[in-house]
């Protein structure tokens, strides 16, 4: 899968599970801690990534991950194990 093709489905991961957030207002250096997301959006967000990419993540990744291209890195690197 293609980077821009992971970032766009992440875009729309996140943005349907934080109240408010913009798909097209996130950019790289947007930093995830920013987007305002409780440890119940971070579960659901999470479950998303495993169902959307088929792996699984382990808990303490997702926070790990400081900006929005971190997280695509991060997605694209998993998806190509």
């Amino acid at each position: 899968m293609e980077k821009n093709e992971v970032a766009a489905k992440l875009r729309d991961i996140i943005a349907g599970r934080i109240d408010g957030i913009d798909p097209a207002g996130m950019n790289d250096d947007t930093e995830l801690a920013a987007l305002g997301a409780d440890s119940l959006a971070l579960s659901w967000i999470m479950a998303d990534v495993e169902d959307t990419f088929d792996f699984v993540m382990r808990g303490g990744e997702l926070m790990k991950l400081k900006t929005f291209a971190a997280f695509v890195d991060y997605v694209v690197q998993r998806v190509g194990k």
